[in-house]
Order: C-alpha cells, then structure tokens, then sequence
C-alpha cells in the first residue's frame, strides 16, 4: 500500500465531515497548531517521510474531530486560507460521471470515480496507456506516477492503526528498488523491468515466484507472484511502525527525477500482513519502466481478483 493512498482516505473522510465554510474556534486552532510544532520538530529526526505525513494526517484529524464535538456551527472567523475545491474528474461524452465511494482527494489529480464497461485513456499518467475495464472497476486516483483501479466486490484489510486499504490494480512509473532500514535506493539494482524483476525473486525476505516474461499492450517486462513469509524475517524493517504490523516489507520508491517527498510524484510501496500481490514490469516503448500491481490486499481472495484483474491488466496498450 501507499502513503499517497493513506493521505486521499483521511482527506475524503474530513471532507464528508467538516463543510468547507466552518473553522473551529481561534483558540483550538492556535493549541493544535503548537501540538503540530511540538511534534514535527521530534519527528524531523526520522528518516522515514512517511511517519511525517502520519504526524500531519493525525493533526487534521484531531482538528477534525475538535471541531465537530466542541464548535460544530462555529462561524468561519477568516482565519487560515480558504480550501479549494476538489476539481470535478474529466469524462468523455460516452462515459458519464457517476458517485463514488473513493473520491478523488485534494491535490492528487483527476480521477474518473465509477466507471462504466468501456476503454479510457489515462488523464495524468505517464507514459500514457488506454485501458478497458467491465462493470464494478473504479478509478480514484490518476497523477503522472501513479494509477489506482479499485475492484468494487473486492476485499479490503484493516490495519492496527485503523488505516484501510482495498484489492485492485495499481500503476507506478519508474519505480526503485528501496532498502528495508531507510527511504533509500538499494545500490547495485538497476531500474529496468529485467533488473527489478530478478531483485525482487531473489528477495531473502520475500516469498517469490520466478520471473515470467510478458508483453502488455506493446511492453515487455516480467510477471511474478510475492507474499511474506509466515518466518521472522531476516533484518528490520522501517515499514513495521507505519502501521503498527509486524509483518511487512518496504520495496519500491518513486524513481522519476521530479518526485521528491510528499510531492505528487512521490510514492512508496511495500506489502503489509496477509496482504498478496501479482507483479508487472515492464519496459514501455517510451523508455520507462512501469510496474503494475494486482494488490489482494486481505489475502484471502486472490485467486477470484486475479481472474479479474488480469483482463484489464492484459488489456493496457502503451502509447508509442
């Protein structure tokens, strides 16, 4: 899972609670504001970025709920910039907007919500692809690094700090081999679909399958299947207190030269508990390494995501 998807879910969930007219009272805010100080300067001597965004993300939700329990009618008392609105997600005429129950968040792009049986182009992702979905796929984030379809009737998993993430396909531009101990790039990994795919079948801490060759939509990379091991794994990893589970692995940083933390370029991504995933790599005809995730995240489904996920996977044309 993300830290970017982490961030969208806490900034859907404040925006159904709290309209974008209300501030909570002067005082409250100053307090919280001196929390947040208080807690970023212990936090600054964390390599991890994510833990950052945990502290932040905390923040707002205390401030959320302050709100909502002590002052919720307070009047706005002009404090503070005013929130923008989220951008309404770009359709084409044939495939027509439709609710969502995961919205795009503020700051992450386009998306397109609940999407019809149909082929769409991707809004932000590059390199560009088209893909075809059935009914009961939803497309809730689309930047230039990153691409999330989440599969309606799929299952989703609950971590001990009550953070939830749901099955579906996942795109990543340029993604990097990331050490276990730090947000840093193992050395010696190089960054084609071949390089990655081998690192990640020989990962000591990793159940793994071999390497298959593909090609998906005029890219041809490797698919392999991974999953943690039931074992204690043999060194620490930075991944256990993002989400208070003993069982995780880091394994891919945004690789693209304009991504720097918290950035919309920025992504992480790793497996938590129980959680299963399929892997693609590949090399598209742009140049750019793109690897494609079907993420089980519950672990007890795999096989039913799987048979639908690979269709649409498979159905992903790369433009020249």
């Amino acid at each position: 899972m993300t830290d970017q998807e982490l961030e969208r879910r806490l900034r859907a969930w404040y925006r159904a609670e709290i309209a974008d007219d209300e501030r909570a009272p002067t005082e409250l805010r100053v307090s919280v504001a001196a929390a947040v100080h208080a807690s970023s300067i212990s936090a600054s001597r964390l390599r991890d970025r994510l833990n950052l965004a945990l502290v932040a993300a905390a923040a707002v939700a205390v401030l959320a709920v302050a709100s909502l329990t002590l002052n919720r009618f307070a009047p706005s008392l002009g404090v503070g910039p005013t929130p923008t609105p989220t951008p309404t997600a770009t359709q084409s005429p044939s495939h027509p907007p439709s609710p969502s129950p995961y919205p795009c968040g503020q700051g992450v792009g386009t998306c397109r919500g609940n999407l019809q049986p149909g082929t769409y182009p991707t809004n932000g992702f590059r390199p560009a692809f088209t893909y075809t979905v059935p009914a009961g796929w939803q497309n809730d984030l689309d930047v230039h690094s990153m691409l999330v379809l989440l599969d309606a009737a799929g299952g989703q998993y609950t971590y001990p700090d009550g953070t939830t993430f749901h099955d579906g396909i996942y795109a990543f531009r340029g993604p990097n081999a990331t050490s276990a101990t730090s947000p840093t790039v193992v050395k010696g990994v190089g960054k084609k679909a071949r390089d990655l795919a081998q690192w990640l079948s020989r990962h000591v801490d990793l159940v793994a399958s071999s390497p298959a060759p593909v090609t998906v939509g005029g890219a041809s990379g490797f698919r392999l299947q991974i999953a943690l091991p039931t074992t204690t794994r043999t060194s620490p990893d930075r991944c256990t207190a993002d989400h208070g589970e003993p069982r995780c692995e880091s394994l891919f940083m945004s690789n693209v030269p304009s991504a720097t933390p918290g950035g919309p370029d920025w992504y992480s991504f790793g497996i938590v508990g129980p959680e299963t995933a399929v892997v693609y790599l590949l090399d598209a005809p742009s140049g750019d390494t793109v690897m494609v995730v079907i993420d089980d995240v519950d672990g007890v489904d795999r096989d039913v995501l799987v048979a639908a996920a690979t269709p649409i996977v498979n159905s992903l044309v790369f433009a020249p």
